[in-house]
């Protein structure tokens, strides 16, 4: 039993096709927006670890889940057993970040 992840970018659409025994098994069509970025700042929840992949999923606010590996924490989590250890007691982890005067405050409007 094999698996393969097959995956399409396009300038407009990403396609992303799982294969079992060279059969389809999934198939997802994205249209690329800018709702989000890699490097974005979230407060979010882990969903599901994935210890086999050092990563989990976070709940960020959208329909579908965000990729999270252990090494895009830094380097105050050097190793996959403290991180797995803070996300099953709960905690937060807030990542350190210099104070910018231009953030929006929660709740305040954009203008």
């Amino acid at each position: 039993m094999s698996k393969e992840v097959i995956i399409d970018v396009q300038s407009d659409e990403v396609h992303v096709a799982v294969l079992k025994d060279k059969k389809l098994l999934e198939l997802s069509q994205d249209k690329k927006d800018n709702k989000f970025a890699v490097g974005d700042i979230y407060l979010a929840k882990v969903k599901k670890i994935m210890p086999s992949l050092n990563a989990c999923f976070v709940e960020v606010g959208y329909e579908k889940a965000g990729f999270l590996h252990y090494l895009d924490l830094g380097g105050q989590l050097n190793s996959i057993n403290k991180f797995l250890g803070i996300v099953r007691k709960n905690k937060h982890i807030c990542p350190k970040c210099n104070y910018c005067r231009t953030l929006v405050k929660m709740g305040k409007s954009i203008k």
